[in-house]
């Protein structure tokens, strides 16, 4: 799931949080930065926040600095009923660490790597979601022009579903899920870093873990201004976000210029 929660901290690349009855209704942000450094913050019951302080184990499980990060989540992948910590860290070649919670606060296992990817590729972005319908967190990751899509089994482990070669993308960052065609499936939504024009891509999910998009769902900058927009050369962020009350989803989006 990404990020409900608007927030400011150094160098921060990653925000994910989740509120839910896992963990005796516990809610927390975990955040991470480009290096790898993730933090936790605590929800406390009258909305403030308590921290950041380091993840446990971040700088005991020797990805802290160890290269780049671009995304992070929250989600019960053991099944356990805890929400466990999820990022992707990488600099000649990518991987995609779990730190199991072992219980309420700042209590994690040690990482265990769920994925990997070739060598030279980093992992750009990732969202957390059920995208085939089997109440398990599933994992959608973008690096380079692919996604790839992991289906959870329920116990910490992960199943390579798909993958999408995206060529009119150069670097698919950002990445992000929602409902948006209101079939009851989970969608995804990437946007290019690096290319001029800049453009976002929705890929339109059939709730059994599959995408499928065409020219239609690629929308470019000035398309994407006729939607009141406002993008840049490259687009490097957004969120999902139910802006109108109307129950649709709309796209905050951020740029570099």
């Amino acid at each position: 799931m990404k990020p409900i929660f608007g927030g400011v901290i150094a160098f921060l690349i990653a925000v994910a949080i989740v509120a839910g009855p896992a963990s005796a209704n516990e809610e927390y942000v975990a955040s991470a930065d480009y290096k790898g450094n993730a933090a936790y913050l605590a929800v406390n019951p009258d909305g403030s926040f308590s921290g950041p302080d380091d993840l446990q184990l971040i700088s005991e499980s020797g990805l802290s600095g160890s290269g780049k990060s671009y995304g992070n989540g929250i989600g019960d992948f053991d099944g356990d009923g805890d929400l466990d910590y999820i990022m992707a860290v990488g600099s000649s070649g990518g991987h995609v660490y779990i730190f199991p919670k072992t219980e309420p606060g700042n209590n994690f296992d040690l990482p265990i790597r769920v994925a990997s990817f070739s060598e030279g590729a980093v992992p750009a972005d990732m969202t957390v979601a059920d995208f085939n319908d089997d109440d398990n967190a599933d994992l959608a990751v973008s690096y380079e022009n692919f996604l790839d899509i992991y289906t959870g089994n329920g116990d910490g482990t992960f199943e390579l579903a798909y993958s999408y070669d995206l060529p009119m993308m150069n670097k698919n960052s950002p990445l992000d899920n929602g409902d948006f065609n209101h079939d009851g499936n989970q969608d995804l939504i990437v946007g290019n870093y690096g290319n001029d024009p800049a453009s976002l891509a929705v890929l339109y999910g059939n709730g059994k873990g599959d995408f499928t998009y065409s020219d239609n769902d690629i929308y470019t900058r000035s398309g994407l201004m006729e939607r009141k927009a406002i993008l840049g050369i490259s687009t490097r962020s957004f969120s999902l976000n139910n802006l109108h009350g109307d129950f649709h989803a709309h796209i905050c989006a951020r740029s570099l210029t």
